[in-house]
């Protein structure tokens, strides 16, 4: 997925709240915010690939274990990356949000505040 300077990818789900509060926080940063909201639109296997790159992570890591659809349809079960990367595409609601990509840092949301922290680290405000 494309990054430009000084602009946020925000990657989210509309449905759940830590995501619309993350999107809130991410909105209090004096750059560009590009919203993708995976309730409304879907990724490819292989921006999610790309993601996963930019992210430094491996695709597993992207999976949210704690959702209800994991636990009922895929709790012990064994895809292969391939595999994976199609499930997610095709359920979105499976994959970790809020995710942050910029060029400066790219990060899954652990919690929405670690947004204002990102917003001190790169875009500091000059005053005169």
């Amino acid at each position: 997925m494309e990054k430009h300077s000084k602009e946020i990818k925000l990657i989210t789900h509309h449905k759940k709240s830590f995501d619309k509060k993350a999107m809130g926080y991410a909105k209090l940063t004096p750059n560009a915010v590009q919203e993708v909201n995976l309730d409304e639109s879907s990724l490819t296997p292989r921006m999610i690939k790309e993601i996963a790159d930019d992210l430094g992570v491996e695709i597993n890591d992207l999976i949210d274990r704690e959702s209800d659809l994991f636990k009922n349809e895929y709790e012990g079960v064994d895809l292969s990356e391939d595999d994976w990367l199609k499930v997610l595409s095709e359920k979105s609601e499976l994959l970790k949000t809020p995710i942050v990509l910029s060029e400066d840092e790219s990060f899954i949301v652990d919690t929405p505040s670690r947004l204002l922290e990102f917003r001190e680290k790169y875009f500091k405000t000059e005053t005169k």
